[in-house]
C-alpha cells in the first residue's frame, strides 16, 4: 500500500488499541515472557511497572459482596516519553505523540503483537482500532480561513455561522461503515477552554477506525493497513490543495 508522508503534520496523538477476546494466558502471568520483552524494548526503553485491579460484584446465596482481582499490566516508554507502550492479558495500547510515518507507527504495534501470536497460536480479538489526532494549531486565525484549507463538507458550517461571537464549540461527527471497518471522523472546533467562549479557532480532524466484530490476528499486516488505508483516504478527502502545500512546506 502506498503511503501519503508530508514533510510536516499536525498530528498531536495516534493511538492502536488491541482488545483481546479473552485473557492471554502467557500475560497472566507475574513476568512477560521474555520474547515478548525483547520485542518491547527494542523500541521502548523505559519500563515502568503497573497494577490493574478489577473491580466486580459476586451475588450468592448469603447476599451480595464486592470482590476484586489484581493482575500485571506493563508500560513502557520511548526514550523520550513520545510514545507509550501498555500490555495486559485484556489489551495492547499504544500512543504516540510524536509520528514519523506509518512504516515507524506499525512497527510499534506490531512486533509485541506478532510474538503473543507465536506463544499463544492465532488469537482472537474483539476490538482493533487506530485513532488519528490532527489539531492544526494556528493555522486557521478566522473562521474565513477554515474554507481555505478543508472540504466543505467539514467547513461550511463556519462560512455563515449563528452568533459567532458567542459560538464555545462547533463540532461535527460523520460516521462510516466499510466492510467490516467501522470509522468515526469528528471535525470542528473543540474547543479546549469550553463552556468558556472560543478564543483560539484551532481545527481539528480525529479519525478512528475500527473493527468490532470478533476477529482473528492471523495477519496483522493486513489487519493494521487495511484500517491504514481508511484513515488516510478520509484525511485527504477533509483536506484541501492549500492544506496539502502548507504540510509539504
Amino acid at each position: 500500500m502506498k503511503e501519503i508522508c508530508y514533510k510536516n503534520n499536525f498530528l498531536v496523538e495516534v493511538v492502536a488499541k488491541i482488545d483481546f477476546a479473552k485473557p492471554i494466558s502467557s500475560l497472566n502471568e507475574a513476568v512477560l515472557p521474555e520474547k515478548i520483552q525483547e520485542a518491547i524494548k527494542a523500541r521502548y526503553k523505559i519500563y515502568e511497572p503497573s497494577k490493574t485491579v478489577l473491580q466486580g460484584i459476586k451475588i450468592s446465596p448469603q447476599g451480595v459482596s464486592s470482590e476484586q482481582e489484581e493482575f500485571n499490566r506493563w508500560v513502557y516508554h520511548g526514550e523520550n516519553r513520545e510514545k507509550s507502550i501498555t500490555i495486559s492479558r485484556d489489551s495492547i495500547d499504544v500512543s504516540l505523540r510524536e509520528y514519523k510515518n506509518y512504516d515507524e507507527f506499525k512497527l510499534d504495534v506490531i512486533a509485541p503483537v506478532n510474538k503473543i501470536t507465536e506463544l499463544e497460536g492465532n488469537i482472537y480479538i474483539s476490538r482493533t482500532g487506530f485513532r488519528f489526532v490532527n489539531i492544526f494549531a494556528g493555522l486557521t486565525g478566522t473562521y474565513k480561513d477554515i474554507s481555505k484549507y478543508f472540504h466543505p463538507m467539514i467547513s461550511s458550517s463556519f462560512k455563515n455561522i449563528i452568533n459567532s461571537e458567542q459560538c464555545s464549540r462547533n463540532f461535527l461527527i460523520t460516521e462510516y461503515i466499510h466492510d467490516e471497518i467501522k470509522v468515526r471522523l469528528q471535525s470542528g472546533i473543540y474547543n479546549p477552554d469550553y463552556p468558556a467562549k472560543i478564543k483560539k479557532k484551532d481545527f481539528i480532524i480525529d479519525i478512528d477506525a475500527y473493527i468490532d466484530t470478533p476477529h482473528s490476528v492471523s495477519d496483522a499486516n493486513k489487519l493494521f493497513d487495511g484500517l491504514h488505508k481508511v484513515i488516510q483516504d478520509k484525511f485527504e478527502l477533509c483536506i484541501t490543495k492549500a492544506l496539502r502545500g502548507v504540510l509539504n512546506e
